[in-house]
């Protein structure tokens, strides 16, 4: 840990900027995460993997079923544009008796939300989230964040990501993100706009009239809700009453 001299003004003590490794956040096409082996000196029998999202805009990395999970969650999320896995590195500084510590951290994820907002997401267990490992540096890490490149914090713990039918919901529309129907989509997004809101049932009963399977019209739903086309109510569990309206 390296020592600083604290930054003092006429009154009082004054906070050291923080620092980016990538002034995007890592937001780009094709960016790497930093962080390709496990930060914790976990055993050989935890979960690691590659997620598939057709919304990560580099690979997808996971270093716990909760991390895979919150992929799931944060991908079927018609809020979310795109996300970066462990995209950047923040250079941030805590007190330290008369001094400051300087400290790095690099997130899970970092999301590009479709209303331009940039929210960057640690992903942890409620019981590692009240160590002091991690209550002690988190509001140093959320206020760099918040003041110095105007982008939220946010942690996420297994009783954000595994709420129900959320997360099962979110399963499911990522079993749907392969081709569609383009007349399916299409037809689905002109009866939105009409007749909104309308049932998945509703919308097979009318698209069956044109030739299309139930199968391909709740495939078309999925995929129009992935992109933030329409909205489906993911409240409830997905069945042929969900509701759909547009945006």
């Amino acid at each position: 840990m390296t020592r600083l001299a604290v930054q003092r003004g006429p009154e009082r003590s004054l906070p050291l900027r923080s620092s980016l490794s990538d002034e995007s956040l890592g937001l780009v096409a094709g960016t790497k995460p930093l962080r390709l082996t496990s930060r914790r000196r976990s055993p050989p029998s935890s979960i690691r993997g590659w997620f598939a999202s057709p919304k990560a805009l580099g690979p997808a990395p996971f270093e716990s079923l909760l991390e895979r999970d919150a992929q799931a969650v944060i991908s079927a999320d018609p809020q979310v544009e795109t996300y970066g896995v462990q995209c950047h590195r923040l250079t941030y500084f805590i007190p330290s008796g008369e001094s400051v510590e300087r400290r790095t951290y690099v997130p899970d994820l970092v999301l590009k939300m479709r209303d331009g907002r940039r929210v960057v997401v640690e992903v942890k267990a409620s019981e590692l989230a009240q160590r002091p490992a991690w209550t002690t540096v988190e509001p140093h890490i959320r206020r760099a964040y918040q003041d110095d490149h105007d982008a939220e914090f946010l942690l996420l713990t297994e009783k954000n990501i595994r709420q129900q039918p959320y997360l099962s919901n979110a399963q499911v529309m990522l079993t749907h993100c392969g081709a569609s129907r383009p007349d399916a989509e299409m037809a689905i997004l002109r009866i939105v706009e009409e007749d909104a809101p309308i049932s998945i049932r509703g919308l097979g009963e009318v698209l069956s009239q044109l030739g299309i399977t139930y199968e391909q019209t709740f495939t078309a739903v999925m995929q129009c809700a992935f992109a933030g086309k329409i909205v489906v109510d993911r409240a409830q569990e997905f069945s042929p009453a969900s509701m759909v309206w547009g945006r």
